[in-house]
Parts: C-alpha cells; structure tokens; sequence
C-alpha cells in the first residue's frame, strides 16, 4: 500500500509518524516549533521517502529516524533544532541527500547506525557537522560543512596583570639604570 502523507503542521508536540509504515512519501510539510521532533519515523516505517520538508525551530531533532531500513531523506531543511538536523538511530541502509541543516548540535547524527550515504548535504554553522557514536561503514562524500565562528579568547586579566606589571617593573628599572649613569657622569 503507497500513501504520501501531506501536512502543514507547527506549534504541536510533534509530527510523528506512527511505526510500521512502508512505501509511503512524505513531502511538502512544514513540521517546526514543536515540542519533540519536527518528522520522526519509528520502527519498521522501511521504504519511505521523506522530501522537501521544512522540519526546523523544533525542540529536538528536525528529521529522526529510528529502527528503519531504506529511508530517502532527500532535498529537506532542518535548521536551528535544539539537537541535530537529522538523526538516524538503529537504522541501517538510509540514504541522507541534497539536505540543509544548519545550526544544530550535529547537522547528522547517526547512534548504532550503519551502511549508510549521507551525499551532497549542506552542514553549516553546526556545533560539529556530523556524529556517528558505535556505527560502521557510513559513507560520507560531497558534503558542505562548516564550523561556526567562533570569537577567539580574550586576554586572560591575570595575565595581563602580569604583562603590565612586567612592564612597568622594567620601566622603572631602566630609569633607575639611567638615572645612575647620569649622576655618575656629573660627578
């Protein structure tokens, strides 16, 4: 059975998809601002299609997925979740392409994950660009992804205080050196 789940949906506890739902496409949906995850998959959903979605502004993740097999997440935004963009979790064989995620914890995060292609994604201003925690053979390539900027360190003020002490010290001492070769060339 082949159904596309269409919504506009924000400001609710989540956009979850109940588990064990297969051959299905998500596309067009607006799932931001909500209490958990903007779009979540659960085990057994295999063979879905999830695209062009707007999944960001959500409390944790935009996309996750967990415990399914043979997920495209394709061509979606996922921006300023409070955790990751998209997270795999348990979900082996998924294909992660042509995605933003920008300014999450990780722009893809994948926990006991593996096999899986995350290509041509954009990764931008992210505390890391991606995770993998205890999974194998993922293979990453064409990715886009940036740190953000980070303002360097001001100066220590013990330091500093050191530095001008130094500074000052050594400044006296030089005009104690000079005043005592100037009196001695007078006498």
């Amino acid at each position: 059975m082949f159904y596309r789940i269409r919504n506009r949906q924000t400001n609710t506890t989540t956009r979850r998809i109940k588990q064990n739902i297969t051959y299905n496409v998500i596309t067009g949906n607006t799932a931001s601002f909500n209490n958990l995850s903007g779009i979540s998959l659960s085990t057994n959903s295999d063979e879905v299609l999830i695209s062009n979605n707007d999944a960001s502004n959500n409390e944790e993740h935009g996309i996750f997925v967990y415990g399914c097999t043979n997920v495209a997440i394709v061509s979606n935004t996922a921006n300023n979740n409070k955790m990751n963009g998209i997270t795999l979790d348990t979900s082996d064989g998924n294909f992660i392409y042509s995605n933003t995620a920008n300014g999450n914890v990780n722009g893809t995060n994948l926990l006991s994950s593996n096999n899986n292609i995350i290509a041509g994604n954009t990764f931008l201003n992210n505390i890391y660009c991606y995770n993998e925690t205890n999974s194998n053979n993922n293979l990453f390539y064409d990715n886009i992804c940036t740190a953000p900027i980070t303002p360097s360190p001001g100066l220590d003020p013990f330091i500093l205080g050191l530095i001008i002490g130094l500074a000052i010290g050594l400044g006296a001492l030089a005009a104690v050196v000079i005043l005592s070769l100037v009196r001695g060339r007078k006498e």
